[in-house]
């Protein structure tokens, strides 16, 4: 029996952005958050009961590292990581100073940033016309201010991560002591390269699942 699959997404992003991915993967069932930043609330589908694999997408590595329960078998994470901004003890992250200034201008003309934020990423599509700003100023917040360093660590043997080399904010690697995988590709890597991140995910599952002798 496959494992189910768990989804998180990034900033800026829905549900649906892990759709070119799952096209790869039909013969597996799976959920999906939704961080409310194009609906009026959020969705967090309940963990499997069984074994199961989560993957995130950039800050979706912070819903994970929060809510993980243990029974999951593998974390994979796509331009992950567990601290995004800059601080004395992290000095490779984003400085927080340009997520506040981002959190400002959300409030004036929220489409202008996230069609910037979209495009310094290689993301040119259409950005949806209902935006909830209050979520999304939350996802920077937390972008700013969180740390899952320690529960990362906790994690790590469980931990299985893919970056692009050209990934415009370069925080996966500094973001784990275990070493993963860096490929040809930028920070959107479940949009650029779906085939690939579908057959990382099945290559962990097949290495990793405990239900697989």
């Amino acid at each position: 029996m496959t494992p189910k699959l768990y989804f998180a997404h990034g900033w800026s992003f829905e549900a649906s952005f892990w759709h070119p991915v799952m096209k790869h993967l039909s013969d597996f069932s799976a959920l999906y958050t939704d961080e409310g930043y194009f609906k009026s609330s959020k969705e967090y589908p309940a963990f499997p009961d069984e074994v199961f694999f989560a993957i995130g997408h950039s800050a979706g590595s912070f819903f994970l590292f929060e809510h993980i329960p243990p029974q999951c078998a593998g974390i994979i994470l796509f331009n992950g990581f567990s601290r995004f901004s800059s601080d004395g003890t992290f000095p490779h992250g984003v400085s927080p100073r340009v997520l506040t200034r981002m959190q400002k201008q959300l409030l004036h003309n929220p489409q202008e940033v996230l069609h910037s934020f979209r495009q310094r990423c290689g993301d040119h599509t259409a950005i949806p016309p209902t935006l909830n700003v209050h979520n999304l100023s939350q996802g920077l917040a937390d972008l700013a201010e969180k740390d899952y360093r320690p529960q990362a660590e906790h994690w790590l043997d469980k931990t299985h991560w893919m970056t692009g080399k050209d990934d415009p904010f370069s925080v996966t690697q500094n973001s784990f002591t275990k070493a993963g995988k860096i490929v040809e590709g930028g920070h959107l890597l479940p949009l650029e390269r779906p085939e690939l991140c579908a057959s990382f995910i099945r290559n962990v599952i097949a290495n990793n699942d405990p239900n697989i002798p």
